[in-house]
């Protein structure tokens, strides 16, 4: 049997009272404190060893700065610990420090922090001092001790080496000089081992032979003569009730009204040598020993037991920080902290037979039955708890369900059957072979007395006492029943491994509609709105208002889609324990999903870090349930969690915000140092912190650079932000931070700074470039006009060549038409003529009759000639490559060229109009070379490709210099009566044009023309 502390109703009440009245008027240090009510055991305990980053696991000395950073003194080194990570200042990269090793620790009221490490140093914004033998210091002495009077002068303890050693002793130490007081002063001992400043300005010092006070310059001595328990003083403190609290090698004491009180192990004190004293906001005095850490509540005093680190090890500094966690440190086995979380949690540290809990139920007279697997059944009331295991009997002790009757009597579901339990004894198999050597699973006990039972051998039905047939049910009696439920329409509700249903009366009607139809129902709960709801296996949470089934799963917003329990806390949320943790989602949510109002839930998340043992539930009847006094308990595999959802304890304490580093070009720069970047810089990198230390993994940042930011940057748990290649300005960097609940600390932290332009961007590089610009801009202007004006003159000349050639063709078509096909009708009219006159002669009318036809046939030749310079008949008849070998044939007929020509085209290569224009292209090059280039031989090659067309026309003629002919076309027309061909050649570059594609000439004087054209095959 174990006793837990407790407290009366009224103290309960009163400290109910002071936390209301402090979230109202803002006292928020007080809203994290340690409970005082809770055991020791029930804090989370948190350890940071070598394994963590310290540098060595004997820590000496702790303390809080004015920002908010907590230092630690170790034997390698002096740490700052920002929550997440450690940074270590010691010999080796800090040039003030002439060993690591630290043995005093100290923050002024200044915003100072003093260190003691082979003399004295001090560090302030970001910057070691040592002070030494000028300064009146012993040189390279250890200060271990510090204290600060109301006058704000520093008085230092040294404690070094032995007795007669001259490094101990009292200094007084103001405006950077000492003043030592020794034996020879009056101390009692040399070797200081603690100091402090009480309200009237007076010194008490601690020292290896009494205790002293310095009151106006003279010291008075007290010793065991005078009720202290030993002569070796080793801690000081003064609690806020004025009591001056003495640590000695053999007891603590009290002093006050001028009498010692002495506590010792048998007052409960771990051990009888005080190392270190505190009091915390809670006036409870935590005292660490040689070999434990004690605590003292109203005069009890009680000593850690079953936690590792602290419960043998040596204490050897203390602090409660700004949030109200205790911060330890020991001797060897590194630094601990104990801080309140939002659960409190029962397990066998507080008494229970077992750590893994399955089973809560909560009595009708306000007991607690929790029942674990293994162990048996314990019972907690009134701060005691009571265990009950059934000897030899490892089956019946894994308690896995638990309920009570209307007549007070338990029942308790075991992997050995049913047990009744009543009066503190058990009683086995009291149905007989009806319901032993089956698993218990669930109990309810209906409106009309009737007991159901729920098992891994279906459902059992127990009336006056006995088991009693379910004809109903016969189909799912070898189904698991894990939840029984009756509605308060008096449905009873019969959750399973696969499905669910309900009895009304007799009848059992199955649920018809999946996924309930189909799920393994964990559990069912009827919340204060006649609302049912359904945790399942792996299927998500269901809700059941009248005939409407919804479904919640994790892709909804759900933290988890297996749940073991559902609550309603009647606040407005639902509960849930699951595998990994418990969560909560508020109902209004849940009921705007499944109204179409959202589409996303939103759940808060609670696990280890909260102050549960471990995050994992467990699953058991009933595993979770609210009690009447409105708490929430969950089984878990480490004990029952407890939570009181109308206090959940919230951290209101706006986390303070440092600046940690700047780099530059990944090079630091100091944050406290204004800054210039110059243009050479790329990168800049800031990293930040905010000093919050319950849960700081889950802190939120948000940072904006003013000058280039719009809006702030939501950076979630990132701590540090990037920029790159920022213009010149004026710049402020901007990062503030919200602690684990969400309390944000708008002021945050800054940082300004400029960066420069180059001299590219200065205003006289600017005038100079922008001078030289309009200059450039004037010349190509002139530039621009000129060549128009010749590209114009170039165009008007053009037209009047061409509109000049075709005149020349329609006088070339006449001429023809007159000449040649005239003077061919004429003949054949005037043949006509005589023949009439001749018609009595038929030999000389057949005559003229056949040089009608004669003269008939040449007309006719003479038409087609004039039609095939205007379209060649061919490209209808025949197509182009064979249009083109027609021309080719007839050039050859016609000339003396020796052509070697290949045409490797395909119908329907360009279209019927690009075919005419094609064709005269090639025609435009063979007639250039009859008519100028006096050549034996030309070579032709047309091939198609899928991509383009390519025609190469080379000739062996007299070609001419490219270089005195030049290529545009206002020099082309300009040289009609040249080599070149004149407006051939700019007829030829138009119809390419008109093509979309591209031709090049290339000639040389004697050694001939090629001439290369290629068009696209994509052109529309």
């Amino acid at each position: 049997m174990c006793n837990l502390s407790t407290q009366p109703q009224f103290l309960r009440w009163f400290v109910g009272f002071v936390f209301i009245c402090a979230m109202i008027f803002g006292s928020a240090a007080d809203s994290w404190a340690l409970d005082p009510h809770k055991a020791l055991t029930q804090y989370i305990h948190d350890v940071w060893t070598t394994s963590e980053g310290l540098p060595q696991d004997e820590v000496s000395a702790i303390v809080q700065d004015s920002v908010g950073y907590i230092w630690f003194g170790t034997q390698e080194g002096l740490v700052r610990f920002d929550g997440v990570s450690f940074t270590v200042f010691d010999s080796r990269n800090t040039d003030k420090f002439r060993t690591s090793f630290i043995h005093g620790l100290f923050a002024d009221s200044r915003g100072n922090l003093w260190i003691g490490a082979s003399g004295l140093l001090r560090y302030r914004a970001g910057k070691f001092d040592f002070f030494g033998k000028e300064n009146g210091l012993w040189p390279n002495a250890d200060v271990k001790r510090f204290s600060e009077d109301a006058a704000g002068n520093l008085w230092l303890g040294y404690s070094t080496g032995s007795e007669k050693d001259s490094i101990h002793g009292l200094v007084k130490f103001k405006d950077k000089q000492g003043q030592i007081f020794t034996t020879k002063d009056g101390l009692s001992a040399n070797p200081v081992k603690a100091t402090i400043s009480d309200k009237q300005g007076n010194l008490w010092i601690a020292t290896a032979n009494g205790l002293n006070l310095l009151r106006d310059g003279k010291f008075s001595h007290y010793t065991t003569a005078d009720g202290l328990s030993d002569n070796f003083i080793s801690a000081l403190f003064f609690d806020r009730a004025g009591n001056l609290w003495v640590g000695t090698g053999n007891g603590l004491n009290r002093f006050k009204d001028g009498q010692f009180t002495q506590f010792t192990t048998k007052q409960g004190l771990a051990n009888n040598y005080v190392r270190s004293l505190l009091e915390d906001r809670d006036g409870i005095l935590w005292i660490g020993t040689e070999s434990g850490l004690s605590r003292m509540v109203d005069g009890k005093i009680e000593s850690v037991k079953d936690i590792e680190g602290l419960e043998n090890d040596a204490i050897l500094a203390l602090l409660e920080d700004k949030e109200g966690s205790l911060w330890i440190g020991t001797d060897g086995f590194g630094l601990h902290r104990l801080r309140d979380g939002k659960f409190t949690v029962f397990g066998p540290p507080e008494g229970l037979l077992g750590a893994a809990v399955y089973a809560i139920f909560e009595a009708q007279d306000g007991r607690m039955l929790i029942g674990t697997n293994p162990g048996g059944l314990s019972i907690l009331h009134d701060g005691h708890v009571e265990t009950y295991a059934i000897a030899g009997d490892p089956l019946s002790n894994r308690i896995r369900m638990i309920g009570q009757d209307k007549s007070g009597v338990f029942w308790l579901g075991t992997r050995d059957g049913i047990i009744r339990f009543k009066d503190g004894r058990y009683q086995a198999h009291f149905f007989g072979d009806a319901m032993s050597q089956i698993f218990g699973r669930s109990f309810y006990e209906a409106r009309d007395q009737t007991l159901w039972f729920g098992t891994d051998a279906g459902l059992k039905q127990s009336v006056g006492g006995k088991i009693v047939p379910l004809a109903q049910f016969d189909a799912y009696r070898t189904k698991t029943i894990v939840d029984i439920l009756e509605d308060r329409s008096g449905r009873i509700w019969i959750g399973m491994n696969h499905g669910t249903g309900y009895f009304q009366g007799n009848a059992y009607t199955a649920y018809p509609t999946a996924p309930l139809s189909v799920s393994n129902v964990q559990d069912i709960h009827e919340d204060d709105d006649g609302v049912l709801w359904f945790a399942t296996w792996g299927r998500g949470l269901m809700r059941l208002k009248g005939d409407k089934l919804t479904t919640y799963t994790s892709k909804d917003g759900l933290f988890d889609d297996v749940q073991w329990a559902v609550l309603d806390d009647g606040l407005g949320n639902l509960w849930m324990g699951s595998n990994r943790g418990i969560f909560r989602v508020a109902k209004q949510e849940l009921d705007d999903f499944a109204e179409g109002r959202i589409n996303r839930i939103h759940s808060i998340v609670y696990g280890a870090e909260d102050g549960m043992r471990k995050s994992e539930t467990n699953q058991g009847k009933p595993s979770a349930l609210r009690t009447r006094d409105g708490k929430l308990w969950f089984s878990t595999t480490a004990g029952a969690a407890v939570i009181d959802p109308k206090n959940i304890k919230t951290n209101r304490i706006a986390p303070p915000v440092v600046l940690e580093k700047v780099l530059v070009d990944e090079q630091p720069i100091a944050p406290n140092v204004p800054l210039v970047i110059p243009p050479s810089v790329r990168n800049v990198e800031f990293r930040y912190a905010g000093l919050s230390y319950i849960q700081p993994t889950k802190m939120k940042y948000k940072y904006k650079l003013e000058g280039y930011d719009t809006h702030w940057i939501e950076a979630g748990t990132r701590r540090s932000a990037f920029y790159t290649s920022l213009p010149p300005g004026d710049y402020k960097f901007k990062v503030i931070a919200a602690n684990s609940d969400g309390v944000w600390n708008e002021q945050g932290a800054s940082f300004t700074f400029r960066a420069t332009a180059p001299f590219w961007q200065r205003w006289w590089f600017i005038g100079l470039s922008l001078l030289g610009i309009a200059g450039a801009a004037f010349l190509f202007y002139r530039w621009r006009v000129s060549t128009l004006e010749r590209e114009k003159l170039a165009q008007r000349r053009y037209a009047h060549r061409l509109i000049e050639s075709q005149e020349q063709e329609r006088k070339r078509i006449a001429a023809e038409l007159h000449d040649g096909l005239g003077q061919s009708l004429l003949v054949i009219k005037n043949r006509t003529v005589i023949g009439k006159r001749m018609a009595s002669d038929e030999e000389k009318v057949t005559a003229q009759l056949e040089e009608i036809s004669r003269a008939t046939g040449q007309a006719l030749e003479e038409v087609r000639s004039i039609a095939y310079n205007l379209r060649p008949y061919h490209l209808e008849r025949l197509g182009l490559r064979e249009s083109i070998e027609a021309m080719i044939e007839k050039i050859r007929e016609a000339t003396d060229l020796e052509i070697n020509a290949r045409v490797a085209l395909y119908d329907e290569v360009f279209s019927k109009d690009d075919e005419v224009t094609f064709y005269r292209v090639i025609q435009e090059c063979l007639n250039n070379i009859i008519k100028h280039a006096l050549a034996t031989a030309v070579e032709i090659n047309i091939v198609q490709t899928e991509s383009q067309v390519t025609a190469r026309i080379q000739d062996n003629g007299r070609g001419f210099a490219i270089a005195d002919f030049g290529m545009r076309n206002a020099e082309l027309e300009t040289s009609a009566n040249s080599q070149s061909g004149g407006f051939g050649l700019i007829g030829l570059a138009e119809r390419v044009r008109m093509l979309g594609g591209t031709h090049s000439i290339a000639s040389e004087a004697g050694k001939g023309t090629t001439v290369m054209v290629k068009i696209p095959r994509d052109k529309e």
